[in-house]
């Protein structure tokens, strides 16, 4: 593909040559893309050790495959698929928050934190799993430039905000300045409600 045809993705600070990465899952590039996009394209950037100090692992998880690709200053110096990658205990919880999000999100209904955790595990057990995989998510989708789907769940139906957590991990990465209970949660809060409903919104018709 010529230079100025390539399609490149971001995670966090590091480029994805989606051309490559769609190649290597067997998919068009588009498709990669939009999956990515849509956080169904999982990441992970992890920073060289040792004698691997100065490289980056990336690991792209999709539909049950995992590549991982080494970068050196930028380029690719090895990458390998794993057809059959086992997804550790917290990826599974943080997807089943992920499609829970996103069916909220189609129907434009926010939940509180309490009614959503017991819908995902009415045992009650991984109550503060699930606060942790929700932060998880919102880092995850600001790092991709997604919509926030965490800004679905509320922690205090008095106050209809989500957590302060949610506020602290936009804080993070650059995206909310102020106090995470001040006028301006309000407004950044309404603004990643509107995003996130209208990115998973069901087509009408």
């Amino acid at each position: 593909m010529p230079e100025d045809q390539r399609m490149d993705e971001r995670l966090g600070d590091v480029e994805i040559d989606a051309e490559f990465a769609a190649r290597a899952f067997g998919i068009p590039v588009a498709q990669f893309v939009v999956e990515l996009r849509r956080g169904n394209i999982h990441g992970l950037v992890e920073d060289g050790t040792g004698e691997d100090a100065g490289r980056r692992r990336l690991r792209l998880r999709y539909r049950g495959r995992e590549l991982r690709i080494v970068l050196e200053d930028g380029q690719i110096v090895q990458s390998t698929l794993d057809e059959n990658a086992p997804a550790p205990e917290k990826d599974i919880l943080t997807e089943r928050l992920r499609l829970a999000l996103k069916r909220r999100a189609s129907h434009g209904v926010p939940v509180g934190i309490d009614r959503f955790a017991n819908e995902i595990d009415p045992r009650g057990r991984k109550a503060s799993a699930i606060r942790r995989a929700l932060d998880d998510i919102t880092r995850a989708d600001a790092a991709a430039g997604r919509p926030l789907l965490a800004a679905l769940v509320l922690d205090d139906p008095h106050t209809e905000l989500p957590p302060e957590s949610f506020f602290g991990v936009a804080r993070d990465n650059g995206l909310f300045s102020g106090h995470p209970r001040g006028l301006e949660a309000y407004a950044f809060h309404a603004q990643q409600l509107r995003r996130a409903v209208s990115a998973y919104a069901r087509p009408q018709g």
